[in-house]
C-alpha cells in the first residue's frame, strides 16, 4: 500500500489507464495529494505490455523533470529484464548468500557460480576487501 501511496504522490493527475492494478481507488486531499483509498492486487493486470509501457512513460516524465506531463518527453529505454539485473547485482552487492539469490531467481544448482560472476560487477574495491586490503 505504501508503495502506491507514493505513485499517488508522484502522479496527482494520472488517470485510471495509469493505475497498476485495475482496481485501484484514489481520492484527493488537503493541498491537492492523492492518496490511495482501496486496491486489490489480487485483481490481475490485463495487459503487462501496457503496463510496463505505462511505467516506462511515468518513468520517462519524471526523469525530465515533468511528473505531470507526457507531451514531448523522450522515451525511457529499460527491458524488463534490467530490472531483474539490477535486483540480483544489488543482492550480490549487499551480499546476499548466492544460493538465496538462485533460489530467488530460479537460478539451478549447475549455473548458479556463473551467473553470479555475470551479475556481480566486482570493482577493485571489492576484491581489496575480500582479501583484507
Amino acid at each position: 500500500m505504501a508503495t502506491l501511496e507514493v505513485w499517488a504522490e508522484n502522479f496527482p493527475r494520472r488517470r485510471p489507464k495509469d493505475h497498476v492494478f485495475p482496481s485501484e481507488v484514489y481520492k484527493q486531499v488537503k493541498g491537492g495529494v492523492m492518496v490511495v483509498v482501496s486496491s486489490d492486487p489480487t485483481k490481475h493486470i490485463t495487459s503487462m505490455r501496457r503496463s510496463w509501457e505505462t511505467a516506462l512513460e511515468g518513468a520517462a516524465s519524471i526523469l525530465a523533470g515533468r511528473p505531470d506531463a507526457m507531451d514531448d518527453v523522450e522515451p525511457f529505454e529499460c527491458r524488463f529484464h534490467d530490472l531483474r539485473h539490477n535486483a540480483v547485482s544489488r543482492m550480490i552487492a549487499k551480499k546476499t548468500p548466492i544460493p538465496i539469490i538462485a533460489q530467488l531467481v530460479g537460478w539451478s544448482p549447475t549455473t548458479m557460480w556463473e551467473m553470479a560472476a555475470r551479475y556481480g560487477h566486482y570493482d577493485v574495491d571489492t576484491l581489496r576487501e575480500a582479501i583484507g586490503g
